[in-house]
């Protein structure tokens, strides 16, 4: 006969895991990696993930991405920190608009007349 009260860490997990489902079909994962690719539409939908996913690995992938997007936050500040005025050098030679020059037309003989 079972106990009522788990006692060891088998039991207690198996408990606990009942309430999620176990597999993310091949069809939800498209339809996440899809909605990962739409910008603005990405960040909400990881964090609605990473509180209400059903799926450990869901959850867990949801949360490795979020703490990626931190890492990356943080070294493009540092690095904008380090280098911000070369950067800001760099574009402004990229994307000066230098001056066109005209080109310099014929001075038109009044003697050449053109037939027609």
């Amino acid at each position: 006969m079972r106990r009522a009260d788990p006692s060891t860490r088998e039991e207690i997990f198996f408990m606990q895991d009942t309430n999620r489902k176990r597999d993310v079909s091949i069809l939800n994962w498209m339809g996440t990696l899809f909605l990962l690719c739409i910008p603005g539409v990405n960040l909400v939908m990881l964090f609605v993930w990473a509180f209400t996913a059903k799926s450990h690995s869901k959850r867990t992938f949801v949360i490795a991405s979020l703490i990626w997007i931190v890492i990356l936050i943080v070294l493009g500040a540092l690095a904008l920190a380090f280098y911000g005025d070369q950067t800001v050098d760099w574009l402004k030679q990229q994307y000066t608009v230098l001056p066109v020059e005209s080109p310099v037309a014929a001075p038109i003989d009044p003697a050449v007349v053109i037939p027609g």
